[in-house]
């Protein structure tokens, strides 16, 4: 298999990994007003600062040790770039978030590989 077809496959990976763990992102999202996040998965480090927290940093890097098992299995690094983009809104009923979660690939061709992902849940009490 060719390396940037397993790199669509990494992707999607992400992005449904992110989504299933990003509870305290959403929390934090919904009681700051923020409404997006970004992750850089090559550092990693998240943007807003406010969001790097200890327990916000381990699932980034959960994620980028995911990216970097990939990289180190092909012969020449195909990434550039690597970001996970979440974006958080009141949901439909009173007590829910919903998520988009879009994780981010830049190869070495400088062709985009994104794959998105959806969550909803229950909003966190403070």
């Amino acid at each position: 298999m060719s390396r940037y077809r397993r790199l669509r496959g990494v992707v999607h990976n992400l992005a449904d990994k992110f989504a299933r763990s990003c509870e305290h992102f959403a929390y934090l999202a919904m009681s700051r007003d923020v409404r997006s996040i970004t992750v850089d998965l090559l550092g990693p480090s998240i943007s807003p600062d406010q969001f790097s927290s200890e327990r916000n940093l381990n699932l980034a890097k959960m994620c980028s040790a995911d990216l970097r098992r990939y990289i180190a299995s092909v012969a020449a690094n195909p990434v550039q770039a690597a970001h996970v983009v979440a974006t958080f809104q009141q949901g439909p009923e009173t007590h829910t978030v919903e998520g988009r979660i879009e994780a981010i690939i830049l190869d070495d061709r400088q062709r985009l590989w994104s794959a998105v992902a959806y969550n909803r849940q229950q909003a966190l009490s403070p």
